[in-house]
């Protein structure tokens, strides 16, 4: 299970609306305790891809930064978050390319009448697990 903080969830929102017509994309960072994903911060990533209206490549540098940061405060990378700005909500073929096989993929799908739909989902094998689509995911306030 995917435990996100509300105040994560509205960041993830905000992000989203501000990259549009874009993906936007970052880290989450957090531990894993008793088999849940507890994220407790975001880290900014930028998209580099050559094409960000229909995919996202986070900057390598992004990356490290968010790594040296997650260990100093006790935390690590726990996933990846991006947002289809025309959905759907799942992970796309490109998506696997950026999966990590210990990482999340959060996907952020923004609504026509305002808010949010999100999806996560583990990489496995075999393909993608679903993990909490829309409002299965824990939010804590």
């Amino acid at each position: 299970m995917l435990i996100l903080p509300g105040i994560l969830w509205r960041e993830i929102e905000e992000r989203t609306r501000l990259a549009l017509p874009d993906e936007a994309c970052g880290l989450l960072l957090g531990k894993i305790i008793a088999g849940e994903f507890e994220v407790s911060a975001l880290a900014a990533g930028r998209n580099v891809a050559v094409d960000p209206r229909t995919h996202f490549e986070i900057d390598a540098l992004d990356v490290l930064e968010a790594e040296d940061g997650a260990r100093a405060a006790g935390l690590s990378i726990v996933g990846v978050w991006h947002s289809h700005p025309r959905g759907p909500l799942a992970p796309s073929a490109q998506d696997e390319t950026h999966a990590c096989s210990s990482w999340l993929t959060l996907i952020a799908v923004p609504q026509e009448q305002g808010g949010m739909e999100l999806g996560c989902w583990r990489k496995t094998e075999g393909g993608y697990e679903s993990i909490g689509v829309g409002q299965p995911i824990a939010v804590r306030r």
